[in-house]
């Protein structure tokens, strides 16, 4: 396979970061819940999860889920999950989340149309343990949501979600999400 070929299909996949993609950091963006209270989040929202994010990290891995369905009236109680987990030994793993995707558009009969957004804000982190460190971040903040959306197809180039185990290099996913409000 070429490299122009396999590059395309990791960023399809979201392994690589997107060209441009880059969020300016004004403030602090708040994780949206605990370690505890994410991984319960997690799991009592998994069903209705899609991941849209994976990378093999040398003896961990990442995943990003996103909701599936999105409605205009339930977007601002919905949060994108990073998962870490570990498939060989080794310490904690430390995930970072970026503070808002570094671009938005709705598309409509003419085309792409950019969409205006809240300022970026920086990331945040947080540790978990090595069988699961799950972090969450409200849908709001990562769109930089105006106003409410109305129902249409969207895309955003997602910033940066990695996680650095200690001792070892970061690993990162920048995935451009195509998703659907009703």
């Amino acid at each position: 396979m070429s490299f122009r070929a396999t590059f395309a299909a990791l960023l399809l996949a979201g392994c690589a970061a997107a060209p441009g993609a880059t969020v300016a950091p004004v403030g602090n963006v708040p994780i949206a819940a605990g370690q505890g209270q994410a991984q319960a989040s997690y799991a009592s929202q998994r069903a209705g999860l899609r991941r849209i994010g994976y990378r093999n990290c040398d003896g961990y891995a990442i995943e990003l889920f996103a909701p599936a369905r999105i409605s205009a009236a339930s977007a601002s109680g919905q949060s994108l999950f990073l998962r870490a987990y570990a498939y060989r030994g080794g310490g904690p793993i430390r995930l970072s989340l970026p503070g808002a995707a570094s671009r938005l558009q709705q598309q409509t009969a003419s085309g792409w149309q950019e969409l205006p957004r809240q300022s970026a804000l920086a990331g945040s982190s947080v540790t978990g343990s090595t069988s699961g460190a799950i972090a969450s971040a409200s849908l709001p903040q990562q769109l930089g949501f105006v106003e409410p959306m109305n129902p249409g197809h969207y895309r955003a180039w997602l910033g940066q979600f990695s996680a650095t185990r200690a001792g070892g290099a970061s690993c990162a996913i920048t995935p451009v999400w195509q998703f659907d409000i009703s």
